[in-house]
């Protein structure tokens, strides 16, 4: 369980990448951040343990519409996507879903969705109607094409530093405290909020992501922005906007609107996010039964939206068989008398 026993000693030891091979240029630039240093990680820190005492228990229904244009589909892409994610830590399990309504029938869309118990996963995979079960054991890997990330990191997420791994308390506690280095913070005069900037050297590429702790949102991210650096061209550029609101005695992010482009103008791609929360108690322990056809119909209940349910639809059907079968036994003066 991550501990905040070891963000504190992150936060007495200045713990930011500091080693004996650094530069004279770095020392002094250290010197100028210091006096603002304490300040941002204690920023950093609240906003995970924020996070952690969502993540005890939650579920959270994301939607999304994509608008853009890249280099591998042909002409403008317009499209709705959904996620599903719940987590409860007390009894050891996750559930992430999503889906995309590009698909040959837009009303039985394609869904991904993933089981994690322990170290024991399964997946489910196909358009509703027709599931990809896939029940493994505890020595059989699944591979699902995103890890599971907590929708509260979601402006950090969409970042190369942290996108290709899963996303919790303490790999981003790692990222921002040990892994990249705090090179920059400055309060605007203005608004009051903190702007801090980190950097990360990897693979012959620099990465830089600055975050703006707003004022107004109790100093949680409320903006943040990633470049992608290689031999000083821009490869990669991505901007987040959080707005924060509260859900009972939590702050949460409810929108997300973000907007990725590379430095070829080829790819230019806007979302806007949108994020329904259940909390705590308000979360019934929502986890899905393996004997369900479809994991999201517990959380299509919950949230209050329409899915297309299948054992539904088979229920349906059978009845609609069953009466039809009754009528053709019926004697034919019985049903005239009708």
């Amino acid at each position: 369980m991550y501990r905040v026993t070891c963000l504190m000693i992150v936060l007495l030891s200045g713990f930011h990448g500091v080693s004996a091979d650094d530069t004279m240029h770095r020392e002094e630039r250290d010197k100028e951040i210091h006096p603002l240093q304490d300040r941002v990680f204690e920023y950093a820190q609240n906003y995970i343990l924020a996070a952690e005492e969502i993540n005890k228990d939650y579920a959270c229904w994301v939607d999304c519409e994509l608008h853009g244009v890249g280099p591998h589909r042909p002409g403008p892409v317009s499209e709705k996507q959904s996620s599903i994610f719940a987590a409860n830590r007390e009894n050891d399990w996750k559930f992430w879903a999503r889906t995309s309504n590009d698909s040959l029938d837009v009303r039985i869309p394609y869904w991904e969705q993933v089981l994690s118990t322990g170290k024991h996963k399964r997946m489910r995979r196909g358009i509703t109607s027709h599931m990809n079960v896939r029940n493994t054991e505890e020595d059989q890997e699944v591979k699902p094409t995103v890890p599971y990330r907590s929708p509260f990191y979601l402006s950090l997420v969409r970042y190369s530093t942290f996108s290709r791994h899963p996303v919790d308390e303490e790999y981003v506690s790692r990222m921002l405290f040990e892994v990249c280095e705090l090179i920059d913070a400055n309060y605007d005069k203005k608004s009051r909020d903190m702007i801090a900037t980190w950097r990360r050297q990897f693979d012959g590429f620099s990465s830089e992501f600055t975050i703006r702790f707003g004022k107004e949102n109790g100093y949680l991210p409320s903006r943040s922005v990633y470049t992608l650096v290689n031999k000083e061209s821009r490869r990669v550029f991505s901007l987040c906007e959080t707005e924060w609101d509260w859900n009972g005695s939590h702050r949460v992010p409810v929108s997300y609107r973000v907007m990725d482009e590379d430095a070829s103008g080829k790819t230019h791609y806007e979302y806007e996010f949108s994020l329904e929360w259940k909390i705590g108690d308000d979360n019934p322990d929502r986890y899905p039964e393996s004997s369900v056809h479809d994991w999201r119909l517990g959380y299509c209940k919950l949230f209050e939206r329409k899915c297309y349910d299948q054992d539904q639809v088979d229920a349906d059907q059978r009845a609609l068989r069953d009466f039809m079968f009754s009528e053709k036994l019926r004697p034919h003066d019985e049903k005239s008398s009708d």
